[in-house]
């Protein structure tokens, strides 16, 4: 009947798309198996290296460890030797201590007993030179001249050094130098402990910070050295020295000027060569100064110094000269009983604008000045 009325055909239509949609989820179900093998093979290859790098891991923990206790127990060997070679002499030097203790106790009491001994013959010493005293006394004795111009040489004592870093003056080269000739005489134990007495300002500060770390006095030298005169200080004394303009006249006159940097720079490793050092010297000035230098053509320290005391001299004078000026005019404003005295100049202008308009506008003349006569009023 359906064959008949016709109502198959779309049927027949649709038949090969469900055919075709059957295959798709068949190849999608064959996909999904593939998938699922894929993923069980991935899973068991890496359970698999995954059991290997265990294995592995294992292993070499176990080899590390091994050779970690091997190295363990060799440094306790070496230790316990170490302690035994270190102990058993210092034992033994403790017993000798010991015994130089004992015999140092039995001779300070035999110098004990000796030094009663000597106190009892000062005494007796005592009695008879007051007695002696006592004789002479009774005796008449003639009174002989002393030559009083025999010349008595005093040595005079080593001045201790000072050094603070905060101030102008102290190169710490030359306070080491003088620090070690005023140590000479003293015990190396306490050398270091006078050494710091010497320091003043951060320079104490810092040796009190430090001073458990110094076995000697050269060991207390070379920190001192590396501490306040390194290499990197020497390079900013370096780069200073090339700055132009740092004159100052308050820390004194041209030549205190060159000798402070002359001080300051000769201790310098490697030195700067005195042509270059001039140089750089000459830029410290004025413009005025550095001119006259250049023009001088100086090149040693003694020719820098002998120019900038001519030109100093010649400063000085020039102030000295405007300053009798300064004080002849003021002794010509006084008249001759000492009173101050104003004197007018005609050609000096008054401070008022005088005939000028206030306000910006035209121009205007000046209007004279109404007399006095004009001002008052008539008496009729």
């Amino acid at each position: 009947m359906l064959l008949r009325t016709g109502k198959l055909k779309p049927y027949r239509k649709l038949k090969p798309k469900m055919d075709n949609l059957s295959e798709n989820e068949e190849n999608k179900r064959e996909e999904n198996a593939t998938i699922k093998n894929t993923e069980t093979n991935i899973n068991q290859k890496i359970e698999e290296s995954n059991k290997s790098l265990r294995n592995e891991m294992l292993e070499i923990i176990d080899t590390n460890t091994s050779n970690q206790n091997k190295k363990i127990k060799d440094l306790e060997c070496r230790t316990q030797n170490y302690v035994y070679s270190r102990v058993v002499p210092l034992e033994n030097k403790i017993a000798d201590c010991d015994k130089s203790i004992g015999e140092i106790h039995s001779d300070v009491s035999v110098l004990g007993r000796t030094v009663g001994l000597i106190e009892s013959d000062v005494k007796e010493m005592a009695r008879e030179m007051q007695n002696l005293e006592v004789k002479c006394s009774k005796v008449k004795v003639n009174e002989v001249p002393i030559n009083t111009n025999i010349p008595i040489v005093v040595q005079p004592a080593e001045e201790k050094p000072k050094f603070d870093p905060s101030k102008r003056s102290g190169h710490p080269v030359k306070f080491l130098r003088k620090l070690g000739n005023y140590l000479k005489k003293i015990n190396e134990a306490n050398k270091i402990d006078k050494a710091i007495e010497c320091l003043e300002g951060d320079a104490r500060i810092w040796a009190e910070c430090y001073v458990q770390r110094w076995q000697n006095f050269e060991e207390f030298k070379e920190d001192f050295s590396r501490q306040f005169w390194s290499q990197d200080q020497q390079e900013r004394i370096r780069a200073s020295i090339y700055e132009p303009r740092i004159y100052n006249r308050r820390n004194g006159n041209f030549s205190q000027h060159i000798w402070y940097w002359v001080d300051k720079t000769q201790h310098l490793e490697p030195p700067i060569p005195e042509k270059i050092l001039v140089n750089a010297l000459c830029k410290h000035f004025s413009y005025e100064t550095e001119t006259a230098l250049i023009a001088a053509r100086v090149t040693s320290i003694e020719e820098l110094l002998e120019v900038l005391k001519g030109l100093e001299n010649r400063n000085d004078g020039r102030q000295h000269r405007q300053g009798e000026v300064v004080g002849r005019r003021n002794e010509e404003r006084r008249d001759r009983d000492g009173y101050r005295v104003h004197h007018v100049n005609r050609y000096q202008r008054g401070r008022a604008n005088r005939g000028f308009p206030l306000r910006r506008g035209p121009y205007r003349a000046a209007t004279p000045s109404p007399t006095r006569q004009e001002e008052e009023p008539s008496e009729n």
